[in-house]
This record gives C-alpha cells, structure tokens and sequence, in this order.
C-alpha cells in the first residue's frame, strides 16, 4: 500500500486555486448578503450642493 501522507517536512498539495480562500470546515457557510438598502430623496438645493461638492474635487479645489 503507497503511504499518501507527505514526507515530514514537505507541505501538502493545495486542494483549492492560489489566491482563492479557504474555508473553514467547522463554520458556516457565509451568504454575501447585506443589509437592506435605505434611500432618501435630496431636496433640490441639497442636490445642487452635491453636484457642486463633486465638481470641487473633481477639479481638484
């Protein structure tokens, strides 16, 4: 029978792709699933003041 553990010192093959994560057997399975989304509406001067917000920095003042 072939022993199919690594010699002492040598690091097993790796059962996933490199840069993938690996999981953890004894954790759940996580969903990627946030919290629900909230949304209020702008004011037109609250608007105006974010669009000249984001001119602003986009032209570097």
């Amino acid at each position: 029978m072939t022993d199919l553990r690594p010699a002492f010192g040598e690091r097993p093959a790796r059962q996933d792709a490199p840069g993938t994560p690996r999981s953890l057997p004894a954790l759940p399975g996580q969903h990627r699933i946030g919290p629900p989304s909230e949304a209020v509406p702008l004011t037109p001067a609250e608007q105006a003041a974010f669009t000249d917000l984001v001119r602003r920095l986009d032209d570097g003042d």
